[in-house]
């Protein structure tokens, strides 16, 4: 029996990631610096780059067809936006080739599922995007007005269960 839709999903695959999977890090590092998310994708590279994610903090990976098709983290806090919350999922992004297939909330539950693993019941993050994150079951909870002068919502996840 066929299932073009279990082949689709063993083709895609997530990944968490410390500094330790040097491979597949600097993979992601690359492919972040060269994305079409410029300034902030260079920012994550970098990052990435200085082994600024510590302790608990993780990135997770998206790959599709042992190719990256995006990523994000989750870390203790913002480094561009002074917001008390922790922790937060950051840096979420899917390339275009790869978008429409609900890659970025995969990227999102495994960062929430692990938040849960190592005792967090709230996640948060923060974002321009309208009714993207509320899909996902993220409740909007404030706003901030960002350096870069547009206004990022501010969400929060809570882990049932």
């Amino acid at each position: 029996d066929f299932n073009s839709i279990g082949l689709v999903e063993k083709a895609l695959h997530i990944e968490m990631l410390t500094y330790e999977d040097q491979k597949l890090w600097q993979d992601v590092a690359e492919y972040a610096e060269h994305c079409s998310w410029q300034t902030t994708g260079k920012h994550f590279s970098n990052k990435m780059r200085r082994k600024e994610f510590k302790d608990w903090e993780r990135v997770f990976i998206a790959l599709e067809h042992d190719s990256v098709a995006g990523f994000c983290a989750l870390t203790k806090k913002s480094d561009v936006l002074n917001i008390p919350y922790t922790p937060l999922i950051g840096f979420v992004f899917v390339g275009a080739a790869h978008r429409g297939k609900k890659i970025a909330e995969k990227l999102c539950f495994a960062a929430i599922r692990y938040a849960k693993e190592i005792g967090f019941e709230t996640i948060y993050l923060y974002s321009t995007l309208v009714n993207f994150y509320e899909k996902m079951g993220f409740i909007k909870i404030g706003e901030i007005e960002a350096p870069w002068g547009e206004t990022e919502s501010i969400y929060m996840y809570k882990s049932i269960g």
